[in-house]
């Protein structure tokens, strides 16, 4: 009796950064098969990927062979996750802890031949999650042993990025991810008294500290002022300039002591507020690049980088339509040299990626995202490959750094 077309997982539940090792056995020889995979992310928004392959052998491995056509190109085991798509370009969103669900089928034309459901998992057993308020607030991911604590600073969506605290969980670290606000006041990031966040610091000793986009500015600024509270420093996408709040980005942002930083430059509200209702998407990094032409304001308002005392990574996409990070970077980079420092420091930039570097192996389609404190829409730049080759090799990179 001939076998029938099989789909075969041999581990269908994997962490974040695991790979589904996938093959479809007992094909037809000379037949093309169609891999359709099916998500949805934590907006309710469906994301589809259809590869098709060509079975030449009777057989096909995703870690060995390339589609023909479809979703994505070239050998690549975790193509069918990374190159979903939905509707409206919007970028996947996972900011809970729920485990990922993806369903997956093996069709010959429109028959259905096999399926799976495979789980990605937000965390583990192991970990345990708690809410803290300590003067500042948010959740504490502690494993039952760890070697290290990291402090995370989010974005200016103050989303916490669980994700990312509880997979750092998961290698081994204590893990507390921050919060701007309290629940129950207005979300706007401005006038943010950074005295909490500093008390708190100091209460855990050495820490590593990380910062994700306005979080990545933050992390840096308290970084120069405190220098020797943190073992290591880690910045996704960040600004080496103190910029107003959000929306208003006349007020600022950050105060401390209650003496507010220097704010970097920005285009004539008029010319800022011309763009804004002229593009429905917007582009934020044109209008920031038009700033930095004032180059007085520039360097008042520049963080004073040279006075980190521990190895530093710099993560940037070369593409980021939110704000140039990868020229920030740069700027840091110089700084540094120019001062003399000695610190390590390493800086990936990524060709082709935007705003949203995350996890790996989520879809990275979309770069489009609806801001919940202004409720615009922004392009986040990248595309889909470059943005799935930053999410990969960045989240080695942080692996790396972090074992130094």
């Amino acid at each position: 009796m001939d076998n029938k077309p099989t789909l075969i997982c041999k581990k269908k539940t994997v962490f974040a950064d695991e790979i589904f090792d996938i093959s479809l056995l007992y094909l037809k020889k000379n037949t093309t098969y169609c891999l359709e995979a099916k998500t949805i992310d934590d907006t309710g928004d469906l994301f589809i990927s259809k590869s098709y392959f060509r079975s030449e052998k009777g057989e096909i491995s995703l870690s060995c062979d390339a589609p023909i056509s479809g979703s994505y190109q070239g050998i690549n085991p975790m193509g069918f996750i990374e190159y979903m798509a939905g509707d409206s370009l919007q970028v996947f969103q996972k900011k809970g802890l729920e485990d990922q669900q993806i369903t997956l089928s093996l069709l010959e034309e429109h028959t259905l031949l096999d399926s799976a459901v495979l789980i990605q998992r937000g965390i583990c057993d192991e970990i345990q999650v708690s809410e803290f308020h300590q003067g500042v607030t948010g959740k504490e991911f502690s494993p039952r042993s760890y070697k290290e604590t990291i402090v995370i600073f989010p974005g200016s969506a103050s989303d916490m990025n669980q994700r990312l605290a509880a997979n750092l969980a998961l290698k081994g670290y204590r893990v507390y991810t921050l919060q701007y606000f309290e629940k129950d006041r207005k979300q706007h990031l401005e006038s943010i008294e950074i005295e909490p966040f500093i008390a708190f610091l100091q209460s855990l000793g050495k820490t590593i500290l990380i910062g994700v986009s306005k979080g990545g500015e933050l992390a840096l600024l308290i970084g120069s002022l405190f220098p020797e509270l943190f073992s290591k420093i880690v910045a996704y996408v960040p600004s080496t300039l103190t910029y107003g709040g959000f929306p208003n980005i006349n007020k600022p942002c950050w105060v401390y002591r209650g003496i507010s930083f220097p704010l970097a430059p920005l285009p004539p509200t008029a010319d800022i507020k011309k763009i804004m209702t002229q593009q429905q998407i917007l582009q934020a990094t044109p209008i920031l690049l038009k700033g930095l032409k004032n180059r007085e304001l520039v360097t008042k308002s520049m963080i004073a980088v040279e006075n980190l005392q521990c190895p530093l990574l710099l993560i940037s996409g070369k593409d980021d339509m939110m704000w140039p990070s990868s020229l920030y970077c740069q700027m840091i980079l110089d700084r540094l040299k120019n001062c003399h420092s000695q610190i390590y420091v390493k800086n990936a930039s990524y060709k082709n990626c935007g705003h949203q570097i995350q996890m790996p192996y989520l879809p990275c389609f979309g770069r489009y995202k609806k801001h919940p404190i202004d409720s615009k829409t922004y392009d986040f730049g990248g595309t889909p490959s470059g943005n799935a080759r930053a999410a990969r090799q960045s989240w080695k990179e942080v692996i790396s750094f972090l074992n130094l």
